[in-house]
């Protein structure tokens, strides 16, 4: 999504469209899953994203001391040692994290579906997860599709994303040699 929505400014002629597999996130939607569980690691990755675009922000306002120790990390070596020294990610980030301006910010600036895209998309995705994921995939559909960008929608029943993926090779196959052969993806939004 995230080349489709670049093209859309680049406006390369040679570029024919894009596949998604797996769904559309919501990088609000996943941080806040990660948030949930018992990993802070890439919670301290999203601090130090957000702060090499904002210079204004301070990890320190979201994240403990005992995650800060981690960030440094990164900063010296683009990785970490183990994120389970820090211990649960409620030891890793300061309450209401997700309310910090440059955080909410980094969220609006990622969500999909917000800017026109460039060319066709296929959007590839299984039954698989909680109910809310399907609902965020399906709200940026929506989102894209009001913009009458040409997007189709593959479903599959299995709830088995390599399943999915090893199922829909053929119409991925399929809908790339049509782009090649020059024929324009069909519909808007099916």
């Amino acid at each position: 999504m995230g080349v489709e929505e670049l093209e859309n400014s680049i406006r390369d002629p040679n570029y024919l469209g894009g596949i998604v597999v797996s769904g559309v996130a919501d990088v609000k939607e996943v941080y806040e899953q990660i948030a949930e569980g018992n990993s802070p690691g890439m919670l301290v990755f999203l601090a130090y994203g957000v702060q090499t675009l904002y210079p204004g922000f301070q990890p320190n306002e979201i994240l403990t001391q005992k995650a800060l120790f981690l960030y440094h990390q990164i900063e010296n070596a683009c990785a970490t040692t183990s994120a389970d020294s820090v211990g649960p990610v409620n030891k890793a980030l300061k309450p209401n994290w997700e309310n910090n301006n440059f955080i909410q910010e980094f969220f609006a600036r990622n969500t999909v579906g917000r800017k026109p895209i460039y060319g066709p998309l296929l959007i590839i995705s299984g039954d698989a997860g909680p109910v809310a994921k399907k609902a965020v995939t399906e709200q940026a559909i929506a989102r894209i599709c009001k913009q009458g960008n040409t997007v189709q929608f593959h479903k599959y029943q299995s709830p088995d994303f390599a399943r999915v993926l090893g199922d829909s090779v053929r119409d991925q196959l399929t809908w790339i040699q049509a782009r090649f052969a020059g024929l324009p993806a069909s519909g808007k939004c099916e």
